[in-house]
């Protein structure tokens, strides 16, 4: 549990800022940052689901990779 609130303080030092900041390269490194972020969340998701189901082994790469190319 501390390890998540620490992972969430981290996060949030480096995205709010990105938010008040009004330049372009703040929007780009929000927008890239949040792509890794869903990526990451997309994976642990699937990781979580191969673990019930071991018929979603070649799943748990491919849809985090498909969902980020919809963005």
């Amino acid at each position: 549990m501390k390890k998540r609130v620490l992972t969430a303080i981290v996060l949030l030092s480096i995205l709010v800022p990105l938010l008040v900041i009004d330049h372009i390269v703040a929007e780009v490194l929000f927008a890239a940052i949040a792509c890794v972020i869903s990526v990451i969340g997309t994976y642990e998701l699937m990781r979580a689901a191969y673990n019930e189901s071991q018929s979603l082994k070649h799943l748990r790469i491919i849809v985090p990779l498909a969902t980020e190319m919809q963005l």
